[in-house]
């Protein structure tokens, strides 16, 4: 389930390069979207099973990892919370993998500009 947590960091990553390689379409970031989509149902199917052999009589349906990966895991932390008084950490931990990505997102053109001016300043002192 801390696999699902920290998908949509792995997505952002694969995002950046596709558009580091300086062209993206539509079409990739479709195809993207789609490939981790079928990796967090599968992810999230290997859950459920983990959890019906843990002895845990509810689980959520995998289904709700295609809408978004938290989603998924709150309705885990819910079902499993009923059961065994715990279940929340990862989706407390893909809410914070969530906030890192935006505030990555936001910060990336800063660094980027911030790279250029140093790589510009190195070739002012001749390295």
């Amino acid at each position: 389930s801390n696999a699902i947590a920290i998908l949509p960091a792995v997505a952002f990553a694969a995002d950046i390069g596709i558009y580091a390689q300086g062209q993206i379409s539509w079409t990739e970031i479709v195809v993207v979207g789609l490939i981790f989509d079928f990796i967090g149902f599968t992810l999230a199917r290997r859950d459920q099973k983990r959890l019906r052999e843990l002895g845990m009589t509810s689980s959520s349906s995998p289904l709700w990892a295609l809408i978004a990966p938290p989603v998924y895991l709150f309705i885990r932390g819910t079902r499993t919370w009923r059961e065994v008084c715990s279940g929340y950490g990862p989706a407390w931990l893909s809410i914070v993998v969530i906030v890192v990505v935006v505030f990555a997102t936001e910060l990336l053109p800063a660094v980027i500009a911030g790279i250029d001016r140093v790589a510009a300043s190195w070739t002012f002192y001749g390295l």
